[in-house]
């Protein structure tokens, strides 16, 4: 079997506890330990993340690398991160607060055979849930979508250098900008359902509505972005309808649905719609302080024959 070099980046920002669980992992791999590198990105912590990089440093089966910056956010990590690997022919990408599948780099790469697929994204799964929150509260269909979450994501390193790395001008939601440039070359982005990443999931309900405001926000930053992809007001509408499915179906799941999965399903729903509506109300707040969430950088007037989901 030709096993192709990979390099895992990841950033992170004070949570050494969950990092020292995101590494094991990553050490675990069933895949050749000469075939692979972890580039880890500090982004300024101050818990004693660097003394848990030093103790993994030593006991890494693969190559390990890792460097530590002033706190500058996410993508400008990832972009270090990238500047630093010269190896990979494919870049996976993982977060923190993940835990990943021992077969998660062999499966990801089975999902890369064919050429024109530029990148692959895999499934994310909810990481010893707790509440309710936790089991039903993370969504992360990346099925179809014409992005893909860098919490479980592979790109082919020389489309990477061709896009030009991560956008730090954006507030947030530099993967989903990410995956919409790779479409935008002409790359096909793929899902495989094979390569599983656990995520750990918000604790509490308003832990939950607060990430989804700002997600909102963040949004309507990547909209002000695009010139012709993106637009507000058709997502408001987009949003707005979703939600009203959601609460009719609500409605009707008790006589649609009779199952031991029932009781699953609807609670599945309603937090569904507590995340819509949470983050329409975000997208709404963007719009109305337009100055402030607008994106400061260089517009992309492209206009792409694929809609945003």
């Amino acid at each position: 079997m030709n096993y192709p070099f990979v390099s895992i980046l990841l950033a992170t920002h004070n949570r050494r506890s969950w990092l020292e669980e995101c590494l094991g992992s990553l050490f675990n791999q069933d895949y050749p330990k000469e075939k692979y590198e972890i580039i880890v990105i500090n982004d300024g912590s101050n818990d004693g993340t660097e003394k848990v990089l030093r103790t993994y440093e030593k006991k890494a089966p693969c190559t390990f690398i890792w460097h530590t910056q002033r706190n500058q956010g996410k993508a400008a990590a990832l972009n270090t991160g990238l500047n630093n690997t010269t190896k990979g022919e494919i870049i996976c990408f993982t977060d923190d607060d993940c835990v990943a599948d021992k077969n998660w780099i062999k499966n990801m790469l089975n999902a890369f055979k064919d050429e024109r697929v530029g990148g692959v994204g895999g499934t994310i799964l909810a990481y010893k849930p707790k509440n309710h929150v936790e089991r039903y509260g993370g969504f992360f269909d990346q099925e179809g979508s014409v992005s893909l979450a860098t919490g479980n994501a592979a790109y082919r390193s020389h489309i990477i250098k061709s896009v030009g790395g991560f956008d730090t001008q954006l507030i947030g939601l530099e993967d989903i900008d990410f995956g919409v440039r790779v479409r935008g070359k002409g790359y096909k982005l793929k899902y495989t359902s094979e390569a599983i990443i656990y995520h750990r999931n918000y604790c509490s309900l308003d832990r939950l509505i607060k990430r989804k405001r700002l997600e909102g926000r963040q949004l309507y930053n990547l909209s002000t972005k695009y010139e012709h992809y993106f637009n507000a007001r058709k997502l408001i509408i987009k949003i707005s309808l979703e939600i009203v499915k959601k609460v009719t179906l609500l409605d009707n799941i008790s006589k649609i649905i009779n199952n031991k999965n029932r009781r699953g399903i609807f609670l599945r729903e309603i937090f569904e719609v507590v995340v819509l509506i949470s983050t329409l109300l975000g997208l709404i707040e963007g719009m109305v302080r337009r100055k402030t969430y607008g994106y400061k950088g260089d517009k992309i007037c492209s206009k792409f024959d694929f809609e945003f989901d």
